[in-house]
């Protein structure tokens, strides 16, 4: 058995905390006829395996839990209650152990935005905050289990948490290549990553398997880079029309930069600190195009590909 090798993915998407009130709030923009179903919803339905472990088990249980969520945050009113009870039942001791993976606080903040939402303050932004710190926890679960890949080790229950959690990532790219205007633009760069991985791990090539990390990584700075300037240009549309809608752009807007921000910071601390600085005003005061501008700098690598399908800003 060959001896596991180390990567950087998990330290580059480790969460980064930051000053975050919610004035990084925001409501999503009308969504596109087209727009697939939101991330829960899509993780459940693409989601198989053998349940065999405890751990699998428990990842199972919240991938159901996270659909479950997501659909009742779209009630009118949302029922803050139910969400709470939901959450402190069946999703809080996998994001609690997810924070430890990225050492990061994500459970004690889904708790706070949760309160703050139903004591009336920011329930839209922070009801946004709360789903998208959710689909950190399967994040940070993927990427901490594409880590534990190695040749010649037993892998299952590694390969089983990847099939689990990976559908939510793949969601996203489903939706950002709606924006972009070609439906499986982005799903089929996910597709050809995933392929890769699972070829490498069944290989006996350890640069192999690292290199496909390598491709996946790339893929999850160039997604959720672009689920930035998408929430983005909705603030952008949303300000002077719905306060609700801004508040939940930016909240998400926000939530999603999170994702990104140690690698930004890695790559140029203080276009982070600009960035981070922007996203934690008010809906009304953030520099949408400065955040934009910085963004489109700092990850032009991932991004040049699809730069010209960007929506202008």
């Amino acid at each position: 058995m060959l001896q596991k090798t180390s990567f950087t993915l998990s330290a580059i998407l480790a969460l980064v905390l930051i000053a975050a009130p919610i004035g990084c709030g925001g409501q999503q923009a009308p969504a596109p006829a087209t727009q697939p179903v939101a991330d829960g919803q899509v993780v459940a339905e693409h989601y198989s395996g053998e349940k065999s472990t405890q751990s699998q088990s428990s990842y199972d249980n919240a991938s159901n839990a996270y659909a479950e969520f997501t659909r009742i945050r779209r009630e009118d009113p949302i029922d803050f209650a139910a969400l709470t009870s939901l959450y402190q039942t069946e999703l809080a001791a996998y994001v609690t152990r997810a924070d430890s993976y990225g050492s990061t606080q994500i459970e004690l903040e889904i708790r706070q935005a949760l309160q703050k939402g139903a004591n009336g303050e920011h329930a839209h932004g922070n009801v946004q905050t709360a789903e998208k710190l959710i689909g950190y926890a399967f994040l940070l679960t993927f990427v901490n289990n594409l880590n534990q890949l190695a040749i010649g080790a037993e892998n299952g229950d590694a390969l089983h948490l990847l099939r689990g959690s990976g559908p939510s990532i793949r969601s996203a790219a489903v939706r950002r290549s709606v924006w972009l205007g070609e439906d499986n633009l982005l799903p089929a760069v996910f597709d050809a990553a995933w392929k890769a991985v699972e070829i490498a791990e069944q290989g006996e090539d350890p640069q192999a398997l690292d290199s496909a990390r390598q491709q996946m990584q790339a893929f999850i700075a160039k997604i959720y880079t672009l689920s930035v300037l998408y929430e983005l240009d909705g603030l952008s549309q949303a300000r002077g029309q719905d306060a609700n809608i801004a508040e939940e752009k930016l909240a998400e807007a926000c939530t999603y930069y999170r994702y990104i921000q140690a690698e930004h910071q890695r790559r140029n601390a203080p276009s982070a600190k600009n960035a981070g600085a922007e996203l934690a005003k008010q809906p009304a005061d953030v520099n949408c195009e400065l955040v934009r501008e910085l963004l489109l700098n700092d990850f032009k690598p991932e991004l040049a590909d699809v730069a010209t399908r960007l929506p202008a800003g």
